[in-house]
């Protein structure tokens, strides 16, 4: 059995499949499995994993698009390893990424670890450095502010975890390891963070549809919203609800929706404290 599997879903990206599996076959750390997950794919894609004729790649194929929740869902599902790791498949590892990781999580047992990463954009490298959380409530904090760990490229989690909590939910087409996260966060899982920075996480030039983010967040706030506030009280619960506008005021912006987006951000004031930050960042 494989110490780690490495999921890889993928829907029509057949330039950038083959570098995402060759920066995991070029792991330092050799004790993993990969399972690509082809999610309706109609490009050549496929070709691409085929191309590769390492023992330890399995390829799943869906019959229809079916979202990256349910593709990643279908990974883990046929997962061998007690540890999964994610890989978007425009994103890469670097060499030592596995090892550094997995070493750390020997140290330091914990369900959930994430990475440092790199950013690029036309080119252009920026390192995004994660803050230092000095407790599992600092975690809590983090994630009702949002999902800034880049979990489709630095994660790696427990697979016994993603069992307890039921993965991701597919009814979401956007924010679902956001939504992930939080769930894991309100179950009073575990999180740690390695401060080096072993992935590149590469970006493009879209942006996600306002309706879309729309959706996805009013669904996590109604999800969400009652339960924080019973743990975690009132002003946590403004947190969530903040951070799910702060989400709709950038799509909007994003996308030209200047009058909407700005409606958006005057919802971030509910929590002057969660405006702040975002002002800070």
């Amino acid at each position: 059995m494989p110490a780690v599997s490495v999921i890889i879903p993928f829907f029509n990206r057949a330039e950038t499949l083959g570098r995402s599996i060759a920066s995991v076959l070029a792991q330092s750390f050799t004790d993993f499995e990969i399972v690509c997950v082809d999610d309706g794919s109609v490009d050549a894609s496929a070709q691409v994993v085929y191309g590769f004729s390492d023992a330890r790649i399995t390829l799943l194929q869906h019959g229809g698009n079916k979202g990256a929740a349910a593709a990643r869902i279908t990974g883990v599902n046929a997962a061998k390893g007690e540890w999964i790791a994610f890989l978007d498949s425009d994103d890469e590892w670097h060499a030592d990424k596995l090892t550094l990781h997995m070493a750390a999580l020997q140290h330091t047992p914990v369900d959930i670890s994430f990475t440092d990463c790199m950013f690029e954009k036309a080119g252009v490298l920026t390192r995004y450095t994660h803050p230092v959380m000095r407790d599992q409530q600092a975690w809590a904090q983090h994630f009702l502010d949002g999902c800034y760990v880049s979990p489709g490229a630095t994660m790696v989690l427990r697979r016994s975890v993603w069992q307890a909590l039921g993965g991701l939910d597919e009814r979401l087409n956007r924010l679902e390891d956001w939504d992930f996260l939080l769930r894991a966060a309100l179950k009073s899982h575990t999180f740690s963070h390695v401060a080096h920075p072993l992935a590149t996480v590469h970006l493009g030039e879209g942006w996600p549809k306002p309706a879309s983010i729309i959706a996805a967040t009013n669904a996590i706030v109604a999800k969400h919203a009652r339960v924080v506030e019973t743990l975690w009280g009132a002003e946590a619960a403004r947190t969530l609800r903040a951070s799910a506008e702060l989400e709709c005021a950038a799509a909007c912006l994003r996308n030209g929706q200047r009058l909407r987006g700005a409606v958006h951000m005057l919802g971030v004031l509910q929590s002057p404290a969660r405006f702040m930050r975002w002002w800070r960042r």
